[in-house]
Formats: structure tokens, C-alpha cells, sequence
């Protein structure tokens, strides 16, 4: 294995194109195989698990690098590695590890090697704007199962996410779901995916279709952390493209024409819907509010996250231990088994340790995409840049109150654009298409070559 990235061609000819690695439809796959949900429970020691059809996809992905001759990783991939390294050790301290381990495999392990096959594989410049289409067009897919489910149980039928020992529905809220999660965990991937969606618009006149589609479906969760964090990443998407993107006249009246048509649709989304899910929805919107004016900035998740900080303060260096949380939320008084932070989920079961690596990990992620925006000369990756750190802001916002972020589907999907993000910068800087002042942190230095 070699830690030297390959150059990344620019174009190719009628020939390349035809041996073209076969990654980006390895890479549909995966995401069809999301949409596709659980394909049953498998038994582990005297727990049963379930194996979901994303699960599945893994195994040719593990045979694509273990093959690859010379596997090129991010630097930044090393600081994630050392967070894994924490968490791995903290499984001494687990009272059930075998399992904990599984599920690390599954949630925490799987997405990085997402991400790794993505910095390998999918370097053309086809293959890249191909993912993002993919990726846009799987947000639409995934609002369209939404609401078909939302009107199918409001119809008295039962969801495809009921299961004898899960809470049943109970109001049109929990009716917004799929196969595999429920309102606030499909709002968590809306978010994520409504950015690429708008940045598609500028040259995608059908993109606006699959914008429309995702804001019913994230109305229809009625996830106010969802709506609220997709807002607050909106202003820091307008702030970068305007201080980064052209400031040509012509740029400034089609930004603002998006901006006006985002308002459009979202009012005439609004205005459509059923009472059922605008009545509530505005109703949650006001307690958010009180909340917020009495002071009281954690809502319904108070009874989460004090146990969780609590908890913090026991074990500050190394934490409780990886998966003790959920195995023991009697025992921690944590009403749900989580602490629905990914900050304060982090620290608590690894401790600083493990919370400095990741912090750093996330920070070169950003890094990559801000790098591009403000150094590739190419002016379409700035514009989809922006687009990216719309939804990573928007990610990260949402992470402060919902547990989404190790999802196994949400993670698939994220972990797409954050490699797309490292093949990107590296690809330009290869190029030469990359103002370059200094080595960026999380880069391997371009070798000569062409990739595979």
C-alpha cells in the first residue's frame, strides 16, 4: 500500500472512457441498496442484529481496495484511524464487546472505507458529477418512499418500520418513515442532500423537482432541529457565495433567483400540505420558540444530554466506554440510551481521547471543501463546494441534538461527499488548477502516475 495519491486526470478520451473503473456504479448500487432497507435479523451470541442490504454492498468495496495496487489515503483519514484506534481500546471496558465491536464494523468503520474507495476509484471527472447527480436524485427517491409511507399509515396501514419492540406510531409525525428510520433520522439525510439539489438548479432546471419533493418530505417529519439547522447552513451558503463565487451581475441575479424560488417553493409546500402536518408542526415550532425565550435551549432533549455531560465529568480522558450507553441507560439515567449529541456522545464514551481526533478528522473534511472554494480554479467546483459546505454545516448544526450521524444509511451517504471533497482538491492540484500557497493539511503530496 502506498500513502502517495496518484495524479488525477482532467479529461479523458473516447478510450479511457471505456476502461473506466467501475466505481461509480458500485457506488449506485450502494445507494439503491439503502433505499432498500433491512433484509432481516441475523443472530449474534444471544442478541439478534439486523443486516441491512447497504451491508451487503460492503463486501465488494473491501474487494476493490484490497486489490487496489497502489491505495491512496487522505492524511486526514489518519486522524479518523486514531479516534477508531480510542474506540477499539475503550471496548475493554464494554460489558457486551463482541457485539460493540460488530456494530462499530457496521457504523463507524464502513463509512471510512465509503471514503476511501471514493478517493480511489471515483477520480474521473465524469464519475464525480455522475455521484452528485446519484446522490440528488436518491434525496428525491427517498422524500417520494417518505411520503407514500406517510399517506399509507395515515390510512390506517402499518409502516415499514413497525416491529414488535419498537414504539408504534403515534401521531403524523412518526407516520414520515421508511424501512429504516423514522421523521427525525430521514430529516437528518434530507438536510444533508437538499444542498447538492439547489446546486444542481443552476444547470438542472428538473433539479428543482427533487428540491420540491425533499422539503415536503422534511416538513412532513416535522423536525424542527432539521429545519432550523438547514436554515442557519442557507445564510452561511448565501455568506461563501458571495464572498467566494464571481461577483459578476449575472451571478448575483441568478443567486438571488434561487433564493426567491427556494421561498416560492417552500410557501407553496406549506400551503399544500395536509393540516394534519402543517397544524402540528407549527405547534412544535412554537414550543421551540417558548423554549428558546425562557431560556430553556435543550427542549425535550434536557433528559439526554444533563445525564450525558454528567457522565462526561466521571470519566473526562478516556469516557465510559464504546456502546455502555445504550447497554446501560438505566443505570446512567439516560432516558433513551443515547446522548442525541454527537459531541457529548463522543465524549462520553471516549473521552477527550477520542473527542480531539475526531474534532480534527471533521476539521480537515471542512477543510478540503473550503479549499476548494476559495483556491481551484475551476469555477463549477466552487459553486458545488459552497453546496457541500451548505449541508456540512447544516450536518453538523443538527448534530447537536440528533444521533443520526452514525447512521449506517445517513454515514453511507455523507461519506460519499466528504471523499468527493479530498478527490476534488486533489484532483486540481494535480492539474494545476489549484492556487496552492502551501501543502494543505490532510493531502498527500501528488505523485506522477495516472490513477486506476
Amino acid at each position: 500500500m502506498s500513502l502517495a495519491s496518484p495524479a488525477l486526470p482532467i479529461a479523458f478520451d473516447q478510450t479511457q472512457r471505456r476502461h473506466l473503473p467501475a466505481a461509480d456504479r458500485w457506488l449506485t448500487l450502494l445507494l439503491v441498496a439503502v433505499l432498500l432497507g433491512p433484509v432481516g435479523q441475523v443472530g449474534l451470541g444471544g442478541s439478534r442484529m439486523t443486516l441491512f442490504w447497504s451491508d451487503l454492498t460492503m463486501i465488494p468495496i473491501v474487494i476493490g481496495l484490497a486489490f487496489k495496487q497502489h491505495l491512496a489515503i487522505p492524511r486526514a483519514v489518519w486522524w479518523y484511524t486514531l479516534y477508531l484506534l480510542v474506540v477499539f481500546v475503550s471496548l475493554r471496558m464494554n460489558d457486551e464487546p463482541t457485539r460493540n465491536f460488530v456494530i462499530l464494523l457496521k457504523l463507524e468503520v464502513a463509512p471510512l472505507l465509503v471514503l476511501i474507495f471514493v478517493y480511489n476509484y471515483a477520480t474521473r471527472e465524469r464519475a464525480t458529477r455522475a455521484l452528485i447527480v446519484q446522490l440528488v436524485w436518491f434525496g428525491a427517491a427517498l422524500a417520494v418512499i417518505t411520503m407514500i409511507n406517510w399517506v399509507r399509515i395515515q390510512n390506517g396501514a402499518i409502516g415499514p418500520y413497525y416491529h414488535p419492540d419498537r414504539v408504534m406510531v403515534l401521531t403524523a409525525k412518526d407516520a414520515a418513515q421508511t424501512s429504516f428510520g423514522r421523521s427525525n433520522y430521514i430529516a437528518s439525510m434530507l438536510i444533508v442532500l437538499i444542498p447538492l439539489a439547489l446546486y444542481k438548479t443552476a444547470k438542472a432546471k428538473t433539479a428543482w423537482g427533487a428540491v420540491a419533493a425533499m422539503l415536503v418530505a422534511l416538513i412532513a417529519t416535522q423536525s424542527r432541529g432539521g429545519l432550523i439547522s438547514l436554515a442557519v447552513a442557507f445564510l452561511v451558503w448565501l455568506g461563501l457565495s458571495l464572498r467566494y463565487l464571481p461577483s459578476s451581475l449575472k451571478t448575483l441575479v441568478g443567486l438571488a433567483g434561487r433564493v426567491m424560488v427556494c421561498l416560492a417553493v417552500l410557501i407553496a409546500v406549506w400551503r399544500y400540505l395536509p393540516n394534519t402536518i402543517t397544524a402540528d408542526f407549527a405547534k412544535r415550532l412554537v414550543e421551540t420558540r417558548e423554549h428558546v425565550a425562557s431560556g430553556d435551549y435543550a427542549g425535550n432533549r434536557r433528559g439526554a444530554w444533563i445525564p450525558a455531560a454528567m457522565h462526561v465529568l466521571d470519566a473526562p480522558l478516556v469516557g465510559i466506554g464504546y456502546g455502555n450507553e445504550e447497554a446501560n441507560p438505566t443505570a446512567l439515567d439516560m432516558n433513551a440510551g443515547s446522548a442525541h449529541n454527537l459531541y457529548l456522545q463522543v465524549l462520553l464514551a471516549t473521552g477527550v481521547l477520542g473527542f480531539i481526533p475526531l474534532g480534527l478528522f471533521l476539521w480537515s473534511c471542512g477543510a478540503a471543501w473550503f479549499g476548494i472554494l476559495r483556491s481551484s480554479l475551476v469555477m463549477e467546483d466552487r459553486a458545488l463546494a459552497a453546496a457541500a459546505l451548505f449541508l456540512f454545516t447544516a450536518c453538523l448544526i443538527n448534530s447537536f441534538e440528533e444521533p443520526s450521524f452514525w447512521g449506517l444509511e445517513y454515514s453511507r451517504v455523507l461519506w460519499i461527499i466528504l471523499g468527493l471533497g479530498f478527490v476534488i482538491r486533489h484532483r486540481r492540484i494535480s492539474s494545476g488548477q489549484y492556487r496552492v500557497t502551501h501543502r494543505p493539511s490532510g493531502m498527500t503530496a501528488p505523485q506522477a502516475g495516472l490513477a486506476s
